[in-house]
């Protein structure tokens, strides 16, 4: 007979907790989750909402420009992170509200040990990234990725190698641009915007950018590692030589340190929180077991 009812004190107390009616034998949990599950589709429409602004103002500078970025990244996923950090928030303090209404240590125990493994998997996962995204940035691999590299034979005359100051995402940056000549001969070069260079405004270089200007004769190898606006470039190289000298042009890109910086503080944000729920419920876990019919 005891047997018989601790099973039908289990069965009442999973369906309590875990059942499809979750929460039907106490109505204050019920009123819990439903106000809940209005808070969290509220953040969700907010979510989306301030994902369309921070669209709107990273596009507004280019607006009226021929090239222009398909999606800003960065500011949305500032956005997304931020309100769904908050919904870990709401999650884990509706759930202390739901464990401390719980009428049963049973019902306790069983809500902080799935709140527990929820929070020490979210924990994980969050240290994970937190590495990655440390790691990632000084990877070879990364760097190939990013950069751009093109070898020539330089005929006499002009040559000019296009490139984009940064992706389409705007996620990364031009970290310097140059040239290298194989056999020691020197030669001309300067970058331009795009668009200026082709409607024919030779004044429109970049600034310190004609290496003419630093070294008159020319040079064999040419390095501009100063920051570029958005935008299409022109590097265009002026040959003065008979031969055709080997030519490497190089343009070195690297992940904008403002994105990795906000990614692994949102991590380091989903750390703290989930580290201190996992304490927590463990201790909640730690005070209901003599209570509990679960092990």
């Amino acid at each position: 007979m005891k047997d018989i009812i601790l099973s039908m004190s289990y069965y009442d107390d999973r369906q309590m907790v875990d059942g499809p009616d979750l929460g039907y034998a106490n109505p204050r949990v019920i009123m819990i989750r439903r106000v809940k599950g209005v808070i969290l589709i509220v953040l969700l429409v907010l979510m989306i909402f301030l994902m369309y602004i921070q669209y709107t103002a990273a596009m507004e500078p280019f607006n009226g420009k021929s090239y222009k970025p398909i999606l800003p990244l960065g500011p949305i996923l500032e956005s997304l992170l931020l309100i769904g950090f908050i919904m870990a928030i709401v999650g884990v303090v509706f759930k202390a509200v739901e464990i401390k209404v719980s009428e049963t240590g049973s019902q306790k125990y069983l809500l902080a040990h799935s709140s527990m493994k929820a929070a020490i998997t979210t924990l994980i996962i969050a240290a994970v990234f937190a590495v990655i995204l440390y790691v990632i940035p000084t990877l070879p691999e990364t760097k190939d990725i990013l950069n751009s590299t093109d070898t020539r034979n330089l005929e006499y005359g002009e040559f000019s190698y296009q490139f984009a100051s940064s992706d389409e995402f705007l996620i990364s940056d031009t970290k310097a641009v140059g040239w290298q000549v194989q056999g020691g001969a020197k030669i001309n070069g300067t970058i331009y915007p795009k668009n200026e260079y082709e409607q024919g405004h030779m004044d429109k270089e970049v600034r310190d950018a004609n290496s003419d200007l630093r070294y008159p004769g020319g040079t064999d190898r040419y390095r501009y590692d100063k920051e570029l606006p958005y935008g299409k470039y022109l590097l265009v190289v002026n040959n003065d030589n008979t031969n055709q000298p080997t030519t490497k042009f190089t343009v070195e890109r690297k992940i904008k340190d403002s994105v990795i910086n906000m990614l692994l503080m949102f991590c380091i944000l989903f750390l703290i929180l989930e580290a201190v729920w996992a304490g927590v419920t463990a201790g909640i876990k730690y005070q209901n077991r003599g209570d509990s019919i679960y092990k």
